[in-house]
């Protein structure tokens, strides 16, 4: 690693400054390359061609030529040959050798560009990054997603040891990134830090789904009592009712559990789900958008009502009494354990949850109606896994290395990161998709064995959903969500609440907004759980709304909406 005190103007490429985000969004581009091939047809309009003197031909290769050298983009291979050195984080289910994979081989064959790695994992790798960083002894690149958006807003902004990479990010510098960038324009706003610059290159893997968690009702239950699908939610507390008076599994026991809950969890699984059927979208957080503006969910009138009917079901025993005060490994043991008679999640198959059978048992069923209400779900909003790549100011070449950071953004090189080289472990099929290959002995290659020949998740990718449909032969499991979201889509959120945190903070703030939303959420959970077991009156209720205003609800949704606002004008 190489020592740098401020950074050198020898990382900045001869293209012209002025390029900015914007402009690479649809705007005018004052790109080198630009101007280069405008002087070029200028020129080849004011100047009389002659037979004698006028080769169109080479004039253009001239003009590429030209236009190359303006702009520093390098061709791969390289003619000559650069050593990187790179920090990387691997995945947890990956080997650290990176040295020799067979992925890495391929790259530095066809590209040109030796790597030095230093790879770890997790806590191992945040250990080597910290000293790194305190030492002022820097890699060139730090891969892997080992940098997050609050240290580009330290080590970018602030510190100036990572290199800002906006100016790159044009159809000439980055042509595979920026072609997919281009179209996820929330992605790229999510990437621009407080002073407006860009400082790390970010990945992607969005297979497309559009909600998150699911309502799925025990079928063979609701067969054997004779009993239809809930549509409303005075139908689902009867169904719920029977599940545990009516003994549906058969076994002249009432061991059954008619719904299960969970507390804390993402929006895929969480009791907060519920609300939603009463026209309150709800998410892990309570923060959701509507029109633009951050609105507290769980100070809605919406909410009280949803939190009415969980208490009533809840002491009636229709939902587990252990709900909400246990982990989601015991929840998905639970579902497991195959007597249970609804609980939302992801899907059926392939989930720590799953069992066999369990896609002839449940059914994926809608949200039901609140007497009054039209049922809300939330929508995901897939987001930009920022510190891929990160550009530190050691680096003394930056244009050979965006090149290659921009090979590796190529899909068919992403798909052989994620899942190992065409040839080897993967092939092409006759749909031209990417489908995993066999052992010449008819066996599968073991994760195992692919994990140690390619980086994986901790690889560079940016591979959008139009992609991986496109080039990657899904599986089953995969396939199985689609449906599902497809029969929420009607009952989706306008705006998604996962927009809300993409925008950058200050430190300040950010510290400020930590340390509020700690207090609030716990606060919020302790009381839930209080107005589900005890019930919810006026006076406790009132309580509850005086108590958030008076522990600071109105500044924390503020910087909430601070946050949002910065993104949303980027």
């Amino acid at each position: 690693m190489k020592r740098k005190a401020a950074r050198a103007m020898g990382l900045v490429l001869t293209m012209a400054m002025s390029v900015s985000l914007l402009a690479g969004c649809g705007g005018k581009d004052t790109s080198g390359a630009e101007e280069a091939k405008t002087e070029v047809s200028q020129t080849e309009e004011t100047t009389p061609e002659t037979a004698e003197d006028t080769d169109e031909g080479a004039a253009e290769e001239e003009a590429k030529a030209e236009a190359s050298q303006q702009t520093n983009v390098p061709t791969l291979p390289l003619e000559e040959p650069v050593t990187i050195n790179v920090m990387a984080m691997a995945d947890p289910s990956v080997s650290v050798d990176y040295e020799n994979m067979a992925f890495w081989k391929m790259v530095e064959e066809e590209t040109g560009v030796k790597v030095n790695w230093t790879v770890a994992k997790a806590d191992e790798f945040v250990q080597k990054k910290n000293l790194m960083f305190a030492s002022g002894e820097y890699p060139d690149v730090i891969f892997g997603g080992g940098i997050s958006a609050d240290e580009e807003e330290s080590y970018g902004v602030e510190q100036q040891i990572l290199v800002p990479v906006d100016e790159y990010m044009n159809a000439e510098s980055m042509p595979n990134y920026y072609g997919l960038l281009e179209t996820r324009p929330n992605f790229m706003k999510q990437m621009v830090a407080t002073d407006g610059h860009i400082y790390s290159i970010s990945r992607a893997w969005e297979i497309g789904y559009t909600s998150g968690g699911h309502y799925f009702i025990n079928k063979q239950w609701l067969d054997n009592l004779g009993l239809s699908v809930p549509t409303t939610m005075d139908e689902f507390k009867a169904v719920l009712k029977a599940f545990k008076e009516q003994d549906p599994n058969g076994n002249g026991q009432a061991d059954e559990i008619p719904l299960e809950l969970v507390l804390k969890d993402d929006a895929s699984c969480a009791v907060t789900n519920l609300f939603g059927s009463f026209g309150q979208l709800d998410v892990p957080g309570h923060r959701i958008l509507e029109n633009d503006k951050v609105v507290f969910s769980a100070v809605q009138e919406g909410y009280r009502k949803g939190l009415e009917w969980i208490s009533e079901a809840y002491n009636e025993g229709l939902i587990d009494t252990e709900s909400f005060s246990q982990d989601m490994s015991t929840y998905y043991a639970k579902i497991k354990g195959g007597n249970i008679g609804c609980f939302i999640g992801w899907r059926l198959g392939g989930m720590a949850h799953s069992f066999e059978g369990i896609e002839e048992q449940f059914i994926c069923m809608d949200p039901p109606a609140a007497e009054g209400a039209e049922p809300v779900w939330y929508k995901t909003e897939a987001s930009a896994m920022v510190g891929g790549a990160a550009i530190t100011v050691a680096n003394e070449h930056v244009a050979e290395t965006i090149a290659w950071l921009d090979y590796l953004m190529d899909p068919d090189i992403a798909f052989q990161a994620r899942q190992g080289n065409v040839g080897i472990y993967q092939e092409i099929d006759e749909n031209g998709k990417f489908v995993m290959k066999m052992k010449e002995d008819g066996t599968a290659y073991t994760n195992e064995e692919i994990n140690a020949d390619c980086p994986g998740p901790g690889g560079l990718f940016f591979l959008t959903s139009d992609v991986i449909k496109e080039k990657y032969s899904l599986s089953d499991l995969h396939l199985e969500k689609y449906p599902y979201c497809e029969q929420y889509d009607k009952y989706l959120c306008a705006q998604s609440p996962d927009l809300i945190d993409r925008g950058r903070l200050s430190q300040e703030d950010r510290d400020t907004r930590s340390r509020m939303k700690t207090d609030i959420d716990k606060f919020v959970d302790e009381n839930t759980i209080r107005f589900i077991s005890e019930g919810v009156t006026d006076s406790s209720w009132n309580t509850y709304l005086d108590t958030l205003n008076s522990i600071g609800l109105e500044e924390y949704l503020a910087l909430c909406q601070k946050s949002y606002d910065a993104f949303n004008k980027n």
